[in-house]
């Protein structure tokens, strides 16, 4: 048997023979051991009440951001020049319950084209002629790139905080920031 052969003694790994092994028991921990009923209630409602705050808060930037977008697009369809119409018919009604939601449609009413997109208010609409179609279409290619060179902008002064007129500082430029 070599060195390191465990054959020889009765052992259980690396902590030596069994027989020197202590145990230790482990007890909860004090602050939940002692206390009574009526102080893990109230922790436990406590605990409670910031999960609900937390779920709420959440809840609303969630809508926060949705309507942010929702309200985006009708903006741009306004300055479009699209109009809010009521569907005042029955006909109008049924047609508009089959179009999709925030997404705008090409429809054919009475032999001319529309451009279509359900309100957020029921029975209403944004309706538009081609030539406001392209209107809406030009905004929104606008609006993208506006969006992608305050982005490059972003980045180009990001990239760059790091350097002055000689090059890259210690902490910046080539390496990254360390800080």
């Amino acid at each position: 048997m070599g060195p390191w052969s465990y054959a020889t003694r009765e052992t259980d790994g690396l902590m030596g023979p069994k027989s020197d092994r202590r145990v230790s028991e482990r007890k909860p921990s004090s602050w939940m051991s002692g206390s009574d009923p009526k102080k893990r209630k109230a922790m436990k409602q406590v605990f409670t009440s910031f999960r609900m705050i937390g779920a709420i808060a959440l809840l609303a930037f969630a809508a926060g951001c949705a309507t942010t977008t929702t309200t985006s697009t009708t903006d741009m369809l306004s300055a479009a020049g699209f109009k809010l119409v009521n569907a005042d018919t029955p006909k109008k009604q049924e047609l508009l319950k089959t179009l999709p939601a925030d997404q705008l449609s090409l429809v054919t009413f009475k032999g001319k084209t529309f451009y279509v997109q359900p309100a957020s208010t029921p029975n209403q609409a944004y309706v538009g002629t081609p030539a406001e179609y392209q209107a809406y279409q030009q905004l929104r290619l606008a609006k993208q790139m506006s969006n992608d060179n305050l982005m490059a902008a972003q980045m180009n002064q990001q990239a760059m905080s790091g350097w002055n007129a000689w090059g890259p500082t210690f902490y910046g430029g080539f390496y990254g920031r360390r800080f």
